[in-house]
């Protein structure tokens, strides 16, 4: 078996066709790679609750997830203290920060739009 000696690209051209490249080849790649041909999609969504508000944001959560029948994965809930010095700040105030982690089919069934729902 013959190994390549491929040394700079110039020298490279010069010497060996297996290593003849131009240089728009060189970082040249297909991307098929990250086209995605899955049946499904994961999705992240981030919440800032006020603190005095939480127990009413996982009550309506707990209701969407199951009337919706959502896949959600995990949900992570962490404490967030209040930004006031930032010009766009997160959480003006103590907040709660929940990150949500759906799985999602991807089908026109499961991406059709949701009817806007009035609050109580």
């Amino acid at each position: 078996m013959q190994t390549l000696q491929c040394g700079s690209r110039n020298n490279a051209m010069a010497r060996d066709p297996a290593c003849d490249l131009s240089r728009n080849q060189e970082m040249d790649d297909e991307m098929d790679y990250l086209m995605n041909r899955l049946d499904d999609t994961d999705i992240l969504q981030e919440y800032f609750i006020p603190r005095s508000r939480f127990a009413d944001f996982v009550d309506g959560l707990r209701s969407v997830v199951a009337r919706e029948r959502a896949n959600l994965l995990n949900a992570t809930i962490r404490s967030v203290e209040g930004d006031t010095t930032t010009a766009l700040p997160y959480a003006p105030q103590d907040a709660f920060a929940a990150v949500l982690y759906f799985n999602q089919a991807l089908n026109v069934a499961a991406s059709r739009p949701r009817e806007p729902r009035p609050k109580p």
